[in-house]
């Protein structure tokens, strides 16, 4: 019997697919038997990519002609995309609405909003019937953080673009949907963040997650047996943010 979540065989264009997430499901995507681009802008890219059994195209995803050269070159390496997974972001600054002046703003935005869009507006006639669509959002996508509001403004816009997207492309069997990770193992959250242990209290199962788990969510949506899921934003926060961890609680009543 066929296993209907495989990837066999399937293309896949990872951004920011060096390190972190990306890295992850590149590697997960590639052992599943699926020929994978990766991007970024490390020196070393090409090198990370061979490692894995990947090919490397470089990327500033700030510049929107080096977007457009990096789909045509992915694209014609795969011979179509079956496969996009749009995670190339960054926490610029951890900034107040008031302190955010016009440069970290535009920053925020130009990476974690506009580069996905550029990347998608440029994939989508190389997309076979019936590919995947993949946005990284996050999970401040579903609540508010003093000091990431810029952040929560620009990931948010991803939401909104895999909506629209999804609307847009219904017709060609393209779907379009977001994933709003929590807190993961990784660059962003090391061993040594002091706010580790917070994390672990606020997060239902008392943990971080580790990149792997965001990996088998993308090789599900992208495999066959997600054909009906589209326009939709899949939080894989360990319960986050649908309500007050036990252990929460326990702190705030102080039992």
């Amino acid at each position: 019997m066929s296993d209907p979540f495989s990837i066999s065989g399937k293309t896949a264009l990872i951004t920011g697919g060096t390190s972190g997430i990306g890295l992850a499901t590149a590697k997960h995507f590639v052992s599943a038997g699926a020929r994978v681009v990766i991007t970024g802008r490390r020196e070393e890219g090409e090198t990370i990519a061979a490692d894995i059994g990947a090919e490397f195209v470089p990327c500033d995803m700030h510049e929107a002609q080096q977007i457009d050269n990096m789909v045509e070159a992915s694209a014609e390496l795969l011979g179509g995309i079956d496969i996009l997974f749009s995670n190339a972001g960054a926490v610029i600054e951890f900034l107040t609405v008031e302190e955010t002046d016009d440069s970290i703003l535009n920053d925020m935005f130009d990476v974690n909003a506009l580069s996905h869009y550029r990347v998608l507006r440029r994939s989508i006639p190389h997309l076979n019937q019936g590919a995947s669509v993949i946005l990284n959002a996050s999970l401040i996508t579903r609540m508010g953080n003093i000091g990431e509001t810029a952040y929560t403004a620009a990931k948010s816009a991803l939401v909104g673009l895999a909506r629209g997207a999804a609307m847009e492309l219904a017709g060609q069997n393209i779907r379009v949907n977001a994933i709003s990770p929590g807190p993961i193992d990784g660059p962003i959250w090391p061993a040594d963040h002091p706010q580790r242990d917070l994390i672990k209290t606020l997060c239902p199962m008392g943990r971080f997650g580790n990149p792997e788990e965001i990996a088998s969510i993308c090789q599900f949506l992208g495999s066959d047996a997600c054909q009906y899921l589209t326009g939709a934003n899949i939080p894989v926060d360990g319960g986050i943010t649908s309500g007050f961890a036990p252990q929460m609680l326990e702190v705030l009543m102080g039992e």
